[in-house]
């Protein structure tokens, strides 16, 4: 298993970052305040470092910076917004590629495992103590995809700066009501055609009946039985979506009241 990089693991990179040994601890150590070690996006965020700026550069390439007190702090912020934050570098990266597709990749549990995996992170994003649970299909979900680490006290955190920038609650949450939105929406078309197709059916059948015979009649009377059906039980599931919503609704603000007590 790759390891985050420890800061006295990561040192020997520092002497890359400038040509005072301080600076480049000083910058090491911005860098890692945004990467937590993780091994790819320190070495990405040291490599760009590394390249020429203009008059923030040497001949020999080595970035220098004048100030002593928080050295390059602003640059290697714009660094890590160039090569990740941006909407561009977030969409594009390998690794936040990887990371995004793990989370979010169909499986044959289907979307209800997906939601449980995106609530889970919320609640970790949230602040909700998470014991680590290495039976748990969703946290094995959310730690293969390197979106969070095991502590040392075996609870569940964000892997780093970068990823809670890139991947905050609210992605999470637009993920679970962007598909909410999409099955609901099919399930409303489906629903209409059904009862148009019942009706019509229905409106056919009262009209044409008089001058029917048993057999025709019959098969009408038939499929606007089916139809009337399944608009009953369309309606019916309609209804029982609605009430289970408000549930889970309430449930969630109990949760949020009882943890609220416990901390205090």
């Amino acid at each position: 298993e790759l390891t985050d990089f420890t800061a006295e693991e990561a040192k020997p990179l520092a002497a890359g970052l400038s040509a005072e040994a301080r600076d480049g601890e000083q910058i090491l150590a911005r860098i890692l305040d945004w990467t937590g070690g993780h091994p790819y996006l320190t070495q990405k965020l040291c490599g760009a470092m590394q390249q020429p700026t203009g008059d923030g550069a040497d001949r020999d390439g080595v970035v220098r910076y004048p100030d002593r007190e928080g050295v390059g702090v602003a640059y290697i912020d714009a660094l890590v917004e160039q090569n990740f934050l941006s909407q561009t570098a977030s969409r594009d990266d390998s690794n936040l590629c990887f990371v995004r597709d793990w989370v979010t990749k169909e499986t044959e549990n289907g979307q209800l495992f997906l939601d449980e995996v995106l609530r889970l992170y919320i609640d970790i994003r949230k602040g909700r103590v998470i014991s680590d649970a290495p039976l748990s299909p969703e946290q094995t979900r959310l730690k293969l995809s390197g979106l969070v680490i095991v502590t040392r006290e075996r609870t569940l955190r964000v892997r780093n700066r970068i990823y809670s920038v890139v991947f905050p609650v609210e992605w999470a949450i637009g993920l679970i009501t962007e598909k909410k939105s999409t099955e609901k929406a099919w399930f409303d078309v489906w629903g209409l055609l059904i009862m148009l197709f019942s009706s019509a059916t229905l409106l056919i059948w009262t009209i044409a009946s008089r001058s029917m015979s048993n057999k025709p009649r019959l098969f009408f009377f038939f499929f606007s039985a089916i139809g009337c059906a399944v608009s009953t039980l369309w309606i019916i599931a309609t209804v029982r979506s609605i009430f289970r919503r408000r549930k889970s609704l309430k449930e969630k603000e109990l949760k949020t009241i009882l943890m609220k007590k416990e901390c205090r």
